[in-house]
């Protein structure tokens, strides 16, 4: 069962590199968060940051419902086997000179990619 979820993982990335027309190189930011420290009443901040192939889409308007999903929020589909780390909800991007916090992580079977909604800041 692993080397098929290897095999479509790769074959994701493959998709990728056939479709390059549609794809952006983006700058990926993983956010980790620290510790508090009541001294200074700040959060220590971790980040990493990645420069990776991504696609974005707009979401269909039959998803469009203006409180979760608004008219501008953007789904960015990623590679798995293109990201190192786990995407979360703290974490950024950078793409077609705009910058855009990760909303939700959408997941699908096998995690062969990532879908991320996001929203520009």
């Amino acid at each position: 069962m692993m080397v098929l979820r290897n095999l479509v993982k790769q074959q994701v990335v493959n998709a990728f590199e056939s479709i390059g027309y549609l794809v952006e190189s983006i700058t990926y930011k993983h956010v980790t968060l620290g510790a508090y420290d009541p001294t200074s009443d700040t959060v220590a901040t971790t980040v990493q940051t990645f420069t990776i192939p991504a696609v974005l889409v707009q979401f269909k308007l039959t998803e469009l419902d203006t409180s979760i999903i608004v008219q501008t929020d953007r789904k960015c589909l990623i590679p798995a086997l293109s990201l190192p780390i786990t995407p979360t909800e703290n974490d950024q991007i950078i793409a077609l000179g705009r910058t855009w916090n990760v909303q939700a992580i959408l997941g699908v079977p096998g995690a062969s990619f990532h879908i991320l909604h996001t929203r520009e800041v």
